[in-house]
């Protein structure tokens, strides 16, 4: 009975299949268990006491409702997981860009968007990027900067898979 019953009446969780079936295992071990193997059992709360094959009763159709459930959820998880896979491929499009700056620039960062990488001093750097921005589908732009300058390059394709050389204008050299 999965759904909205007629007259607004509330959802229900729990099939009537799965209510049997949980009852008439429960009723079966503890069957098994109190009259087979002469167990006892005791459930005490402040507003009862059951003793017995009842408290047996309830005690295994507990855990098998527990168990029901949690594996009822298994979509969930299974949402959850499809989540955690699609980050995961969302970060496989990142890719280490790789450059020297020529003339090299002192005290300069290399930097796109969402990252930024110190040049060291032989003017090398390293950045991860992604290689498609995911609002634009554009290639990513790098960014160089110093105290005094400050240049800019849309990277393509081929600059995102080999090491990258940046030329400053010849104007520009310090």
């Amino acid at each position: 009975m999965r759904g909205n019953m007629r007259g607004g009446a509330a959802l229900l969780d729990v099939s009537v299949g799965v209510v049997t079936i949980l009852f008439t295992l429960s009723l079966l071990g503890a069957w098994i268990l109190f009259k087979v193997l002469k167990s006892k059992a005791i459930i005490t709360k402040p507003e009862y006491q059951v003793g017995g094959a009842a408290a047996g009763f309830l005690l295994i159709y507990a855990a098998l409702y527990q168990s029901y459930t949690g594996l009822a959820n298994i979509d969930g998880v299974r949402a959850q997981l499809t989540g955690c896979k699609t980050s995961l491929a969302a970060e496989a499009d990142f890719v280490s860009v790789r450059g020297t700056i020529e003339p090299k620039l002192r005290y300069a960062n290399a930097f796109v968007a969402t990252n930024e990488s110190q040049v060291d001093v032989q003017g090398k750097f390293t950045l991860r990027v992604r290689a498609k921005d995911l609002k634009t589908g554009h290639s990513p732009a790098l960014w160089i900067v110093n105290d005094q300058q400050k240049y800019f390059l849309n990277l393509d394709e081929q600059d995102l898979t080999q090491s990258l050389v940046f030329k400053i204008p010849v104007e520009d050299r310090p």
